[in-house]
């Protein structure tokens, strides 16, 4: 009897502990699956914050390359046709070589998302590619600042005592130089300029400088298409999502009542094409861009080396009073304006 009860007693034990063993693996399986429930979300958010920047990237290439091409072809023209160029242009289009062209931003919160998952090594190369593209132009940035080629050009200006002017973030490459050259200069320091463009020290760097920036203009090249790329392979990652540009609107100036702030909503041309969109609208005398967003992270505006290309990141677009149909297609990088009958 006794042993009957003992191997009872035996039987129901090892049954609750075969119980509380089942609870606990349950339990960390639910765990664990909720674990990788919240990194799943983490990495998509981040996934789709960085989005916007990646596509920012693959505008780029267009961009950059026009902003480069504009200065590459007044470097050629200092180095060997200096005595070609109006004085005046000169002291502007020197400073204006200090600029890269360069949109960098502060992506870090972003990438903090972007978690390493040992045993998913889909996402943990896409995590990698994203990282690569995203902080691209800060590595260009730090390397430029490395050998120590931030400003060089207003340092050479100023140690031989030729004024300089300020350059500010989204003006035209021309534009500024044109301000430029409706400075008072005085003779002493144009006569300084025309000694600067020959000094063995100036050239030296501006060479430098040429070369930094055919190196770019190549690494622009190979990132626009990665960019371009890794964008398709996102949206079959997360088909759920839509990352076409809900939006598009011309801002600016050269509207009636316009400023900066907010503008008007374009529509598209084709509803399933993010790429061409127009509007019927009455201009005035100003200046005008197009951006896809509130925060100005995707813009266009004219080109450096054609002013009259639309490029991602372009100059402010001049325009004077009428009404136009006004198109433009940001894949081939082209704008319309068509005066309307009244």
């Amino acid at each position: 009897m006794k042993q009957n009860k003992v191997k009872s007693y035996l039987l129901y034990a090892i049954g609750e502990i075969i119980l509380v063993v089942i609870g606990i693996l349950i339990a960390l399986q639910v765990n664990n699956w909720n674990e990788k429930r919240k990194q799943d979300q983490r990495f998509m958010f981040g996934l789709r914050e960085l989005y916007g920047e990646i596509k920012s990237t693959a505008y780029y290439e267009s961009a950059l390359k026009d902003k480069l091409t504009f200065q590459l072809i007044r470097i050629d023209s200092v180095l060997n046709k200096s005595e070609e160029i109006p004085l005046r242009r000169l002291p502007a289009m020197i400073q204006l070589f200090d600029q890269y062209g360069l949109d960098v931003k502060d992506n870090t919160w972003k990438a903090e998302y972007l978690e390493f998952v040992p045993g998913d090594d889909k996402r943990n190369q896409m995590a990698r590619a994203l990282r690569s593209i995203a902080f691209g132009w800060n590595d260009i940035e730090d390397r430029i600042k490395a050998i120590n080629m931030n400003n060089v050009m207003v340092f050479h200006l100023r140690e031989y005592n030729v004024p300089i002017q300020i350059y500010y973030a989204g003006t035209g490459y021309e534009e500024f130089i044109k301000k430029g050259s409706e400075n008072e200069y005085t003779p002493q320091q144009l006569s300084q300029v025309r000694t600067l463009v020959k000094a063995p020290s100036f050239i030296a760097d501006l060479m430098t400088i040429k070369s930094i920036k055919e190196n770019i203009l190549n690494y622009t090249s190979t990132v626009g298409f990665s960019a371009e790329s890794f964008l398709n392979y996102v949206e079959q990652y997360d088909p759920k999502t839509d990352y076409s540009l809900p939006k598009m609107e011309i801002i600016g100036t050269g509207l009636p009542n316009g400023q900066w702030a907010s503008g008007l909503e374009m529509k598209r041309v084709n509803p399933e094409n993010e790429n061409i969109w127009e509007i019927d609208q009455e201009l005035v005398d100003g200046v005008i861009k197009f951006r896809a967003d509130d925060e100005w992270l995707l813009d266009w505006g004219k080109g450096e080396s054609d002013p009259k290309s639309l490029v991602f990141k372009g100059g402010d677009i001049p325009v004077k009073k009428g009404n136009y149909h006004i198109q433009i297609d940001i894949e081939k990088n082209t704008m319309e304006f068509t005066p309307l009958k009244n």
